[in-house]
């Protein structure tokens, strides 16, 4: 995860400049022959009609044999699918009354398929769809994931050249004609009615929950393509859009988005000229999932990642309104919006008939999204799949190709990269040459690799500035080349500088990320991913990825779990959980085929983070069946003693059959079909209250006398048992008045500010003692509740002399005098100040960060994974010193109040230490305002940071937790930039009485790839002064929980 840097102007695009990339990708003349073996080429847009499937399209099975693809073939042969058999490499025969060809070639001279599904695993894809392609299969559609992006180049490469044949996919669920009854993929069949809807999507889950609304509201479908969660799609939005615009049987659109790459981008651009020169426009609605997305990480789908330069979902959704497309946050409403649309443009819906979806009541309520200024994100970090290498690695590569690396970093005078461009489905240069921060795109063929070094070399400048170096560049790119081809990387970019004498380019930084797939499915680049550090990474995403679910830690206060099948699904879940005001704590996807293990493992990962207080199930049952994750969830209560309240949202096959089970579980479970129902149910009635009473079996107490009774108690003030009871109603009383009470911190507000009043009133009338307790939500419509006590009766005890008492009243008045006099209110402010200091221990959730930068700065150092793994180390405890210290007191120290703030020290740092002092880590971001010259840290600062890091280090071993500074030797290493997180890590290396010895340094906050640099180091001594045991007296029983201030 590379650190983002905050600047007060806005970074300029990675791939801008399109001109001379489109300029350039048309001069090439590609070396490569025609793939094709059609006579004719033309080019690859020629082949969309062939996404037109109907009930007279034939369809051929590559992987036939196999258990999925058996078990599809059945289904839609039930279902009215014309298939015409399938392949088997070198075999014939017949499967399920079906022949088996030996290839695909023989597949076409004898069956004449129009589409063929590839059902093999994702290590074949590319060499099953390569020979359909021989065979002029004019649709081919790849349902596999985990297909190596290097092997979807080489097909791309392919495609490009010939004119004959279509690819959907992969990694996707397929295409589906609903009117023509014709399934190529895995979608499930009860979601689809015959109708006159269109929809194209990225994910499969979103996908079948828009299907399931659609078909809800009696519009059905017309044809539904699956563009699939790759990198590299074979079939786009817009080749979709192309196809509905002339379609007769589709009458609406909707498109289902993510983040990563521009095709929503694309999307708007194409809709915004089909309005322009139609006046009938078909209407269009849209869905984008990931807008709460952290950035650069990958959210499931292998291509729901935004690169640097890339747009955010919030971008993509502002281009499609502006385009005129009806937004909406969750796919259950596109039904009855649609169905609003489609009327109000007098076109007619065809109705329809599919079992369960129209036979019950609808949830649906459709709102267009309105027309706002969703704010982008201040920063974004680079992309992350799943391994960057270090730079020292990096460095070996480069020196096997025999490519310079810099003894010593200096400026750069360019950034290189070889990346992939999800546009033209190639590879691609891209350039910076540092002095105007513009980078340009230079795309190029895959199979050719005849990428044009002159237009490399000009934008550069190297004619006119670097004339010698043009050797060394070329020599640069085909080394990258060399790496980026026989190691399967996607990304390679190198910062360089050129020496002033020799003019030899040599590499400064170098980051080197490679693809996941081509290990995961086919086993290669094992070299490369040995250099895995998952020691590095957080310990519960790794943990996760063992079960095959793929876990994300969210930045935030994170109260609620989210349990989701499916990536798209998993990203809309926490987008419309976090716009009905709640806060995710991660990002959760179980996988299309999650099993009830699947599901218990999910609950155990997702209850490893303390900050969750209630989990959110969201099941659409596509592969997946209802009454299996029913069973999961009840498992993970039965074994794993589950305490937090669960929502759970079935939706899809077998959805009766679980919320059943779940509603006759007997376990604290609410089961929804409705997405709103259920999100209202976890975010408003899971802002649960700490009351100190437990109403569930005393509703219809009358008196407090009687309550006493029934408790076992004379007392008023006996205590009573904790219970969390959500509050549902206003609540009145005789004293304050509160018309309405809203969620979250108002409601614990009113509750004390109800008992401080009550307080208040006894003390006042000393006979009537008043309490207010908000009703649960079967008592709700009793309201508040108030009690009558007896006076309390006249005191017994004997009454003393007139003597005892002038004495006892003379020395309360004197002692009240000195007492008044020998203290100033300064005193006591200071006092008060000292008896509201936090426990360290508490202190790392008092921080509120003012603005959205020091939010997203708190968030990217709270789950960043060195703060995550030390996190979860018992032998340390975290805290934020700083927050120790109450506002007031806080003013007056340096690092904790002078120096904090906006472009300074922006958050209050976090802080690891061990009680033996063997180990101390603060992580902290330091602004543009606290530098000595511009753009670099103040050496004085750092000095500081030093000096109480190191103090704070050796404090626990004192013996009375107090020391001074005694002396301090520092050693610059390099200058630190402004701008940056770092790490202050310490040691105690010596003890001896009231003397300890300690030495540390600061460092880079670790990057993806990079080994962090470190800037100064550190060495001191302190020492405790003699009469340290008078600060301490009296504080014996505390000094384990609370740490001694920093003298100053």
């Amino acid at each position: 995860m590379m650190a983002p840097r905050w600047t007060q102007s806005s970074s300029g695009r990675l791939f801008s400049g399109q001109s001379p990339s489109r300029s350039l990708l048309r001069s090439h003349v590609y070396s490569s022959a025609p793939f094709s073996a059609s006579a004719e080429s033309r080019s690859y847009e020629d082949t969309l009609p062939h996404l037109k499937i109907g009930s007279r399209t034939r369809v051929l099975f590559q992987g036939f044999t196999g258990k999925q693809a058996t078990a599809n073939v059945k289904e839609s042969l039930a279902w009215g699918t014309k298939i015409v058999g399938g392949v088997k490499p070198g075999v014939e025969g017949e499967h399920l009354g079906l022949p088996i060809f030996p290839s695909v070639r023989v597949a076409q001279e004898k069956a004449k398929p129009d589409a063929s599904a590839v059902y093999v695993p994702g290590s074949q894809t590319a060499k099953a769809i390569e020979e359909a392609l021989e065979a002029d299969i004019p649709l081919i559609v790849a349902v596999a994931e985990h297909v190596p992006i290097h092997d979807m180049l080489r097909i791309h490469s392919m495609l490009k050249t010939q004119s004959k044949s279509r690819l959907v996919g992969p990694n996707c669920p397929g295409i589906i004609s609903a009117i023509g009854k014709c399934r190529i993929g895995f979608q499930p069949l009860q979601c689809f009615a015959p109708g006159n809807v269109g929809i194209v999507a990225k994910s499969g889950t979103l996908g079948y929950e828009t299907v399931a609304s659609t078909t809800r509201a009696g519009l059905g479908q017309s044809l539904c393509i699956g563009m699939g969660g790759d990198v590299l799609a074979g079939t786009d939005f817009v080749d979709a859009l192309k196809v509905f615009e002339h379609d007769n049987d589709t009458h609406g659109i909707i498109i289902v988005g993510e983040i990563g790459g521009e095709a929503e981008m694309e999307a708007a651009e194409w809709i915004k000229g089909y309005r322009g020169r139609t006046s009938e426009a078909k209407p269009i609605m849209a869905l984008i999932g990931g807008i709460e997305a952290p950035p650069g990480r990958v959210m499931g789908h292998a291509g729901a990642w935004t690169a640097s330069g890339e747009p955010d979902a919030r971008t993509k959704i502002q281009a499609l309104q502006s385009a005129g497309v009806a937004m909406v946050d969750h796919p259950e409403k596109f039904g009855e919006g649609m169905k609003a649309l489609l009327a109000g443009a007098g076109r007619r819906s065809k109705s329809t008939q599919s079992g369960p979806f129209v036979q019950r009541a609808s949830y649906h309520t459709h709102t267009r999204r309105p027309q706002i200024s969703l704010p982008s994100q201040s920063a974004r970090s680079p992309q992350k799949r799943t391994l960057y290498i270090k730079s020292s690695d990096a460095f070996r590569l480069l020196e096997a190709q025999n490519i310079s690396i810099a003894e010593s970093k200096g400026p750069a005078n360019f950034t290189l990269a070889i990346a992939i461009d999800r546009k033209t489905c190639g590879p691609c240069i891209t350039v910076c040459n540092g002095t105007d921060g513009n980078t340009l795109k230079f795309p190029f063929n895959y199979h050719a690799r005849n990428f044009d070094i002159a237009s490399v070399r000009n934008t550069l400048g190297f004619v006119e500035y670097h004339p010698m170096a043009t050797g060394s560049l070329e020599k640069l790119l085909h080394g990258l080349m060399n790496v980026f081809v026989t190691k399967e990387a996607f990304l390679l970019e190198v910062k360089a500088g050129i020496t002033p004498d020799t003019k030899d380019i040599q590499i400064l930084e170098a980051r080197f990320g490679f693809d996941d797939a081509a290990y995961r499915s086919s086993g290669r680049q094992g070299d490369i991913h040995a250099l895995r550090n998952k020691a590095d990474e957080v310990p519960a995403e790794v943990e996760a990825e063992k079960n095959g679910i793929v876990y994300i830690t969210l930045p935030g206060e994170g109260r609620i779990g989210t349990l989701v099948n499916g990536a798209g699904l998993a990203m809309n879940t926490v987008d419309a959980l976090t716009l009905h005001g709640g806060s995710c704590a991660n990002f959760l996807d179980t996988g299309g085929k999650a099993t009830a293990e699947t599901v218990k493992s999910s609950f155990q990962v997702i209850l490893s983070d303390p900050r969750v207080k209630s989990i959110f199930v969201n099941i659409f049952g596509g592969l997946t069946k209802c009454d299996m994750i029913a069973e999961g969830v009840m498992m993970a209560f039965r074994d794993l003693g589950m305490k937090v309240p669960v929502v759970v949202r079935l939706r899809g096959t077998n959805e009766q059959l679980g919320q059943k089970m779940i509603a006759e579980s007997g376990l604290p479970l609410h089961a929804f079909d409705s997405f709103e129902q259920a999100a209202k149910k976890d975010v408003v009635g899971g802002e649960w209250i700490e009351t100190q009473l437990n109403l569930e079996d005393y509703s219809g107490i009358e008196t407090l006398p009687a309550f006493h009774a029934q408790h076992g108690s004379s007392s008023p003030r006996a205590e009573a048992q904790l219970l969390l009871i959500p509050i549902e109603e206003p609540v009145a009383s005789a004293g304050p008045c509160f018309s309405q009470i809203h969620p979250g911190p108002s409601k614990a507000l009113f509750v004390w500010l109800l008992i401080y009043t009550n307080i208040y009133t006894f003390l006042r009338m000393h006979s009537t003692y008043l309490l207010f307790f908000p009703a649960q939500s079967q008592t709700a419509s009793r309201g508040a509740y108030s009690y009558t006590y007896p006076p309390p009766p006249p005191p017994t005890y004997k009454q003393r002399s007139l003597f005892r008492r002038i004495l006892g009243f003379s020395a309360i008045a004197i002692g009240s005098f000195l007492v008044g006099a020998m203290t100033s209110p300064e005193l006591v402010d200071m006092g008060r100040d000292i008896a509201s200091m936090r426990q360290l221990s508490k202190t790392r959730l008092l921080y509120i960060p003012p603005d959205e930068i020091s939010k997203e700065i708190n968030d990217y150092i709270d789950t960043h994974p060195l703060s995550v793994s030390l996190r979860g180390d018992a032998r340390y405890t975290e805290s934020r010193p700083h927050l120790e210290q109450p506002p007031r007191m806080r003013a007056h120290s340096l690092t904790g109040g002078t120096l904090a703030g906006p472009e300074r020290i922006v958050v209050p740092p976090f802080t690891w230490s061990t009680t033996d002092g063997s180990s101390f880590v603060s992580i902290f971001y330091l602004g543009s305002d606290v530098c000595g010259h511009p753009g670099i840290v103040h050496g004085g600062l750092l000095a500081t940071l030093l000096d109480e890091g190191l103090a704070r280090t050796c404090f626990p071993v004192l013996p009375n937790k107090i020391g001074v500074t005694a002396n301090l030797n520092i050693d610059y290493r390099a200058p630190a930039p402004a701008g940056e997180f770092f790490v202050l890590r310490a040691k105690v290396t010596k003890v001896d009485g009231r003397k300890a010895w300690v030495e540390g340094w600061i460092e880079g906050l670790p990057k993806d790839g990079t080994d962090p640099v470190k800037y100064v180091e550190a060495k001191a001594l302190f020492i405790e002064p003699k009469t340290a045991g008078l600060f301490s007296k009296g504080q014996k029983d505390t000094s384990a929980k609370t740490s001694p201030s920093i003298p100053r």
